[in-house]
């Protein structure tokens, strides 16, 4: 990931490429339910879906749906921890269309299925103790 001005200009990304490559992420948070093909958040940017993908990757270490799936499950997993949502509630507030892929997805993030950590919640156990747990809002 980029931390100067020297390694995004050895990337080839001049400071526009990466303006455009941060509205693009910008914008796949803001649609997380519903984002955009890669085609069109290209349009909507005006870069080429070759660098967009490129210069993404080289920007946040990952793929454009590779972030999203991520920010994704920290939004889900804030939702089941501090607004009391359910497993459905939450799977769909963030996007995912299928409950089990949703679960699936969790569970290898985090260790648990989902609803075992909605079930720890109700109990007072907390959440499991894991490095790797978001502090997201």
């Amino acid at each position: 990931m980029f931390d100067g001005k020297e390694e995004a200009q050895a990337a080839g990304l001049t400071k526009t490429d990466m303006a455009k490559i941060r509205q693009a992420r910008d914008i796949l948070l803001r649609r997380m339910t519903e984002p955009p093909k890669l085609l069109e958040l290209a349009r909507m940017i005006g870069m080429n879906d070759f660098k967009l993908k490129a210069g993404f990757k080289e920007m946040f270490g990952t793929t454009l749906f590779g972030y999203l799936r991520e920010k994704r499950l920290e939004k889900a997993y804030y939702l089941l921890q501090q607004e009391s949502m359910s497993v459905t509630e939450a799977c769909c507030e963030v996007g995912y269309s299928n409950p089990s892929y949703f679960a699936e997805a969790f569970r290898e993030k985090y260790g648990i299925n989902p609803g075992a950590f909605v079930r720890r919640r109700h109990c007072g156990e907390g959440s499991p103790s894991r490095p790797d747990f978001p502090s997201v809002r």
